[in-house]
């Protein structure tokens, strides 16, 4: 048999958890066993999906459950903050993946100022030696504004 753990709290609290992320624009997914922490991913689903503090703040307002830390940026620009449950062995940690611009904004293009660094930096890759990457920089700026 194996030892006991905090899964049925973590299930006690995720539809409570999912609703206040809704409020907010985000729908929210476990993500992991439960055996030690609840990893949630909160993922924008409206247009108009809320600040991820507000959600924390949210939470925080309504349970005994305290923000352990600020946010960090992991990878893919997910935001990532832990959360404490009152008596302190059981953790939440709520990633919030990245609200993306609005299909219909069009591509980001370039200023003069941003072209004329990026170029400058491959011009001084390419007298580093650095030729693959100087290569591979102009071949991003030359991609990254298609108007040019």
């Amino acid at each position: 048999m194996r030892d006991a753990n905090f899964a049925p709290v973590y299930c006690s609290l995720y539809p409570e958890f999912a609703e206040i992320a809704r409020k907010y624009g985000y729908a929210l997914a476990i993500h992991g066993s439960l055996a030690r922490d609840m990893d949630l991913v909160a993922i924008p689903w409206t247009e108009s999906a809320g600040n991820p503090q507000a959600v924390v703040d949210t939470i925080v307002s309504e349970f005994s459950i305290t923000q352990a830390n600020g946010w960090t940026t992991r990878e893919h620009g997910r935001l990532v903050t832990t959360l404490v449950i009152a008596f302190g062995d059981c953790f939440v940690d709520l990633s919030f993946m990245p609200v993306s611009a609005p299909a219909d904004a069009g591509e980001a293009r370039l200023t003069d100022e941003q072209r004329a660094m990026l170029t400058q930096a491959a011009d001084f890759l390419e007298l580093k030696h650095s030729r693959l990457a100087a290569v591979a920089l102009r071949a991003l700026l030359n991609g990254a504004d298609h108007a040019r």
